[in-house]
C-alpha cells in the first residue's frame, strides 16, 4: 500500500511538472524551435558527454584503491545513469555495485560503501554550488533540507570516526543477521577512508566531475540552443535542474527536469518555447545514449533485473 502511494504523488509531482513545462506553448513555436538546432553541433555536445563521464570514471577507480581498470569503471558509470533513468534509482546504483563486484570481485559492503561516497559528496557538490549560485545570482533557491541532510550525514560520520562503539552498537539492533553483516561491511568500509588525503583527493575527482556537467549544460546552451548567457547564468539553470532531478520523481525525472529547465531559463528572459526546446533536447541527449549503452552492458555482464530487485529487497 505504502509503495502504490508513493508511485502516486510521484507521478502526481511528474504530471504536474509537466503541465506546468507545456501550458500555454505554441507547438509551432516549439517545432520551430527545435528545427533550428543544428545537426552537428548536437553531435559535438553529444560527444563532449562522453567526455565529461571521465572525472566520474576516476572518482570509482580512485574508491577502488586501483583494482578497477578505467574501462570497468566508465562501464560501471555509464550503468548506474543509464538505469537510473528506467528504474527507481536504487536499483541503477545497485547494478554498479553487481558491475563491480563481478569484474573486480569486491565485497557487497564495499560496494555500498562506493556509491555512498559517491552520492554524498554530490550532495556536498549540489549544496556547494547551489548556495554560491543563489548568492551571485540573488535568487532564492531552496536548500535547506538539501543543508540538513548533508549535515546530518557529516555529524554521523564524525560520531563514527570518533566514538565508533555508538554506531556499532546500533547497527546490533538491527533484527536481521543479513543485514546486520551487510551494514557492518559497509561501515568498515567507510572507516577506511577517513583520512585527509581520502576525503582532499575525492573531493578533487567530484569538482571536476560536477565541473563537467556544469559545462556540458553551459555548451549546450551556447552552441546548440544560442542563449545568451553568461556561465554563471548557465549555473543556475544546471543548479535548478539538478534540484529539481533529486526529487522523488519518476525514473529520469522525466516532466520534472523540463519543468526545472523552463523555470530556470524564464529568470533570464527565454521564452517558455525556446526554452521547453531547449530542455526536451537536452534532457534526450542526455537519457537516450547512457539508457542504450546501460542495456548493453547489462546483457553483456549477465545482470538480471529480477536478481536486482530480489537483492533491493534482501539486502536494501
Amino acid at each position: 500500500m505504502k509503495q502504490a502511494i508513493s508511485w502516486i504523488l510521484r507521478l502526481a509531482l511528474a504530471g504536474g511538472a509537466f503541465l506546468y513545462a507545456v501550458w500555454g506553448i505554441d507547438f509551432d513555436t516549439l517545432w520551430q524551435s527545435l528545427r533550428q538546432y543544428s545537426p552537428g553541433n548536437l553531435l559535438l555536445a553529444q560527444a563532449y558527454l562522453l567526455i565529461l563521464f571521465l572525472p566520474s570514471t576516476f572518482r570509482i577507480v580512485f574508491l577502488c584503491q586501483g583494482k578497477a581498470r578505467v574501462r570497468h569503471a566508465f562501464a560501471s558509470v555509464v550503468l548506474g545513469l543509464g538505469l537510473n533513468n528506467i528504474l527507481p534509482a536504487k536499483l541503477g546504483e545497485l547494478a554498479k555495485v553487481f558491475y563491480l563486484r563481478r569484474k573486480i570481485g569486491i565485497s557487497m559492503g564495499t560496494g555500498l560503501g562506493i556509491v555512498f561516497w559517491e552520492r554524498f559528496f554530490d550532495l556536498n557538490a549540489v549544496l556547494l554550488i547551489g548556495a554560491a549560485t543563489a548568492f551571485l545570482m540573488q535568487k532564492d533557491l531552496i536548500l535547506l533540507p538539501l543543508l540538513l541532510g548533508v549535515g546530518g550525514i557529516w555529524i554521523f560520520l564524525l560520531v563514527y570516526g570518533v566514538w565508533p562503539p555508538v554506531i556499532t552498537f546500533l547497527v546490533h539492533l538491527i533484527p536481521s543477521e543479513r543485514l546486520r553483516l551487510l551494514a557492518t561491511d559497509t561501515l568498515n568500509n567507510l572507516r577506511d577512508g577517513f583520512h585527509p588525503r581520502f576525503f582532499l583527493v575525492l573531493g578533487g575527482f567530484t569538482f571536476l566531475a560536477w565541473l563537467a556537467y556544469s559545462s556540458f549544460v553551459f555548451l549546450f546552451l551556447w552552441l546548440v540552443a544560442k542563449f545568451s548567457l553568461t556561465f554563471l547564468q548557465a549555473l543556475s539553470v544546471f543548479v535548478v535542474s539538478t534540484l529539481g532531478m533529486s526529487l522523488p520523481s519518476t525514473p529520469g525525472s522525466l516532466g520534472v527536469y523540463e519543468a526545472a529547465i523552463v523555470l530556470s531559463l524564464g529568470w533570464f528572459g527565454i521564452g517558455k518555447e525556446q526554452a521547453l526546446a531547449a530542455a526536451l533536447t537536452l534532457h534526450m541527449i542526455q537519457y537516450l545514449p547512457t539508457t542504450a549503452g546501460s542495456l548493453l552492458i547489462m546483457v553483456r555482464s549477465g545482470i538480471g533485473l529480477k536478481e536486482l530487485r530480489v537483492s533491493s529487497a534482501n539486502q536494501l
